[in-house]
């Protein structure tokens, strides 16, 4: 099993980390996902509500963290830290 990742892209700005085979409805391949070494999980919230809501998300797809598609910019850096 490959842990291979890939940005996707839906033609309106947004953009995600997912594995190959689970493209959501509406995104389109981009390119092949280089991972960095962040860990958000280790940032203050202060740095964290500077973060793209594109990049938190993806962060939290990488860790295989659920989350509503709507979800606003503290909900996500609550998940990220566990509040």
């Amino acid at each position: 099993m490959t842990n291979k990742k890939i940005v996707v892209a839906d033609g309106k700005g947004n953009k995600r980390i997912v594995q190959p085979m689970i493209i959501p409805s509406g995104f389109k391949y981009v390119e092949d996902y280089t991972e960095s070494e962040k860990d958000y999980s280790k940032l203050p919230q202060s740095k964290l509500r500077k973060v793209k809501n594109d990049e938190l998300k993806g962060y939290l797809d990488e860790k295989g963290v659920e989350y509503n598609s709507d979800a606003k910019k503290e909900d996500l850096i609550n998940l990220i830290v566990g509040e």
